[in-house]
């Protein structure tokens, strides 16, 4: 197998980390990551967020206090969709490989998700990438997930890294890891390498970032269900009630 040259992963790494640096740097406050600026005791009863130390977390709205949902016209770019392309229903999804939210809500949400609405016609779902500043293997899995797109398998190289979060997350030897992943699923590695060290692999994983900060992305997990912007790594059932409400609209 080749070895990945480190000059790759420095590009990446340069690229992305010092972009991402810059905004969330100036978010010091845990609460500002979730749009939620707590300025008033007001604003801190409205939304009530449990905030994890990676930026992830679950928003829970008081059933009182909801307000009807604005919808937001979210651009789906060019990523990996899962899912009939006329479904009624899309799915955006910002997340990061690194997120420990992220990764349970693919762990325990995703599957039900795609097997009740993906396959059945009524959702299709694109992921798009947020890496968080303070994950610092985040960059190089979004540039590794976006490479194994490039080789039409994206979807089982997503499902990989977020399995295998614990192994590589942290890891000094993240780069050989990634590059392992993609072997093991069978991926052609000297293209799979060649694709890490492009600036195009960087470029789109930046320009997601960036159409995430436009539409006030602050959470990771956020999904934008027909433009209704949903925070947080919900459970399943939150999920359903969303999309058979939007589906009884359509009927």
């Amino acid at each position: 197998m080749a070895k990945t040259t480190p000059q790759h992963w420095q590009f990446a790494t340069f690229l992305l980390s010092g972009f991402i640096m810059g905004y969330f740097m100036a978010q010091a406050n845990p609460a500002a990551l979730f749009g939620n600026s707590a300025d008033s005791e007001e604003n801190a009863k409205v939304i009530e967020v449990q905030v994890g130390a990676d930026g992830g977390g679950v928003v829970q709205v008081p059933e009182e206090q909801e307000e009807e949902p604005s919808i937001i016209q979210v651009s789906a770019d060019d990523d990996a969709v899962l899912g009939d392309l006329n479904a009624p229903i899309e799915i955006i999804e910002f997340s990061d490989y690194q997120c420990s939210y992220c990764q349970r809500f693919h762990l325990e949400t995703f599957d039900d998700l795609v097997t009740n609405y993906v396959d059945t016609g009524k959702v299709k779902f694109v992921y798009r990438d947020y890496p968080l500043s303070f994950h610092a293997q985040a960059p190089l899995a979004s540039v590794s997930a976006y490479c194994a797109y490039e080789q039409d398998s994206f979807w089982e190289y997503h499902d990989v890294i977020f399995v295998n979060l614990s192994e590589w997350s942290g890891s000094a030897e993240a780069d050989q890891l990634f590059v392992t992943y993609a072997a093991d699923l069978g991926l052609d590695v000297e293209a799979f390498e060649a694709c890490l060290g492009s600036s195009e692999s960087v470029n789109e994983v930046q320009n997601d970032l960036l159409d995430g900060l436009s539409y006030e992305v602050g959470a990771t997990p956020t999904f934008f269900i027909n433009g209704q912007k949903l925070e947080g790594a919900q459970p399943y059932s939150v999920f359903e009630s969303v999309l058979d409400s939007i589906l009884a609209e359509l009927e």
